[in-house]
């Protein structure tokens, strides 16, 4: 039986956010990265806005993670400076200077900033991407002494014996990239002071400079030369540079197979490396071996609550570096299921607790729900969909589906993956759905939201077909996803460039619930809190009260301190 709902109920009270709280303690995208002198890791969450401290052991275990410092919009870049530690924020263009705990502005009025270096003469120096400068400032004062200009896309600039080490995406071939020297006497200023000593590489990103040999360095790639004509997202690698006597100098690959690498630290045992593209925060030492500090989220587009355990769990489809289910609980991130080959290199795109120990995987690139149950056994629970999406559970008697391809929602038995009903939004375009289903009577309510991202959807069972409840054509999205909160309305995350998650009560006026969830792929109505996945590879709850005299102590995403990798 289809329910339909009475949304004529006027008076609905507008949710009041009591808390927010963050599944992970490192929220990706990971962009900056500095080795303290005690050893421990300073990174930068650029999604989050936080700085993080990582606490290390002697085998580069991580032990705890703590939050430094947060409110930083778009972070790109740290370095420390004497007792102060400055953090770039690449959009707003301001240097953010951070003394005792307090933040102040340092420098302003910068355009895309894409790396900034201290020396021991005491010199700022900060590059702009898109302006295609390089900047010299007195660190004491913040003025600007020098302004170098004509670079094609600088990403960095590193201070050595001989002068400058400068990063370029592109060579003046307009090709590649180049690295190339500003020597020491030649001032900033002077468009022809600069020998490129490197071209044709792809994608520079990083320098860093050896700590065992001073004429030697680091160069971060996103891709390599054999990538082939398509670059692939592994190819990147650490290139290692050594310039000799008279400039004569050899490059080589250092390690290769690398998701995205971006920011490097060196020290006396080996050197620190961020990978953007897998979230990943690896050691490796002189002879190459690596250590694995931090794996986040690859790629995350699915996940299903547990309510198994006397804890709230989640468990989240990840699809890079290749197909998995990882277990997130009390902070901890456990990987639980590798999927076999042909399935490694498919995406996940529906994911749900089918018993205990068993779980449904959506893989719509080949049109199949794959049943995996602990530890390691897989078979196929329905091949009748074209391609299978996002899944949820109404009761244990059914299980329906989002079929993307055709534009339906399809019933199966949860027993045996046989089809009991579809239900067609045809010629209207699904992105997203959800359902409402009631206990006492087994009634279930189908919503559904169309992927030009400006209706909801409910199915009438008596005109066989969905209608239109309501409409947010007023706010831009861009591939938007919503979940239906019983008795009460629907959360929208619009995915524009805000971050918006929007309030669409089922009478009354819609509102903004809140900014900063980006790039969401799902969100769900967990234990009175709306969860939200981001593709960026983290997880967020907001907790909701409906009760109009609670007073709301909306709070930032909580960090945690007392965190430990499995």
């Amino acid at each position: 039986m289809i329910l339909i709902l009475l949304l004529c109920r006027e008076g609905y009270a507008s949710p009041q956010i009591v808390s927010q709280r963050s599944w992970i303690p490192l929220e990706n995208i990971l962009t900056g990265l500095l080795l303290e002198p005690d050893g421990s890791l300073l990174v930068l969450e650029n999604d989050a806005g936080e700085l993080s401290r990582l606490l290390l052991d002697q085998r580069q275990t991580l032990q705890r993670i703590e939050t430094v410092a947060g409110g930083f919009h778009d972070p790109i870049a740290l370095v420390r400076a004497n007792q102060d530690l400055l953090v770039a924020e690449r959009t707003s263009g301001i240097l953010k200077r951070l003394h005792d705990g307090n933040i102040t502005d340092f420098i302003t009025g910068l355009t895309d900033i894409s790396s900034i270096r201290t020396d021991a003469q005491g010199n700022l120096f900060i590059t702009e991407m898109e302006t295609g400068c390089l900047n010299r400032f007195d660190l004491d004062s913040g003025r600007r002494q020098e302004k170098l200009t004509d670079l094609f896309f600088p990403s960095d600039v590193l201070p050595f014996p001989g002068g400058l080490l400068i990063a370029e995406l592109v060579d003046r071939a307009g090709r590649f990239g180049r690295i190339s020297i500003n020597q020491d006497g030649n001032p900033l200023n002077n468009p022809y002071g600069n020998r490129e000593i490197l071209a044709s590489i792809i994608d520079p990103v990083r320098l860093a400079a050896d700590p065992r040999d001073e004429m030697q360095f680091f160069i971060s790639v996103r891709h390599t030369q054999n990538s082939g004509p398509f670059l692939s997202p592994s190819g990147g690698a650490i290139l290692l540079l050594n310039l000799r006597q008279r400039m004569e100098m050899f490059l080589r690959p250092w390690i290769t197979g690398l998701d995205g690498p971006t920011d490097i630290a060196a020290s006396r045992d080996g050197i620190y490396l961020l990978e953007e593209f897998s979230e990943r925060i690896s050691f490796f030492d002189w002879r190459g071996r690596q250590t694995m500090i931090w794996d986040g989220l690859g790629q995350p587009e699915a996940f299903t609550p547990s309510f198994h355990t006397s804890d709230l769990e989640l468990f989240v489809a990840e699809n890079k570096p290749s197909a998995s289910i990882v277990r997130i609980q009390n902070d901890r991130i456990e990987n639980v299921i590798h999927f076999p080959n042909p399935y490694r290199q498919e995406r996940i795109a529906g994911l749900i607790q089918h018993d205990q120990h068993t779980f449904l995987a959506s893989f719509p690139g080949r049109g199949e729900i794959l049943a995996c149950r602990l530890p390691n056994q897989f078979f196929i629970f329905s091949k009748d969909i074209f391609s299978p999406g996002k899944m949820k559970a109404a009761g244990n008697k059914r299980l329906v589906v989002l079929d993307s391809l055709v534009s339906e929602l399809v019933v199966l038995n949860p027993r045996n993956g046989n089809v009991l009903q579809r239900f067609s939004a045809y010629p209207l375009n699904l992105a997203d759905f959800d359902v409402d289903f009631s206990e006492s009577d087994c009634a279930l309510t189908l919503f559904a939201l169309t992927r030009s991202g400006s209706e909801i959807l409910q199915y009438d069972s008596q005109k066989e077909r969905f209608e239109t409840i309501t409409d947010f054509q007023n706010w831009e999205n861009e591939n938007p996803v919503f979940v239906y909160v019983p008795d009460h309305g629907f959360c929208v995350a619009l995915n524009d460039e805000n971050g918006t998650i929007l309030w669409i009560p089922k009478s009354g006026e819609q509102s903004i619930l809140v900014s900063g969830y980006v790039a969401i792929s799902e969100l769900d109505f967990i234990d009175g809190a709306i969860t939200a996945l981001s593709r960026n590879g983290w997880i967020r709850s907001i907790r909701l009260s409906f009760d109009e005299h609670i007073t709301p102590t909306p709070t930032p995403v909580t960090p945690v301190s007392n965190w430990r990798l499995y």
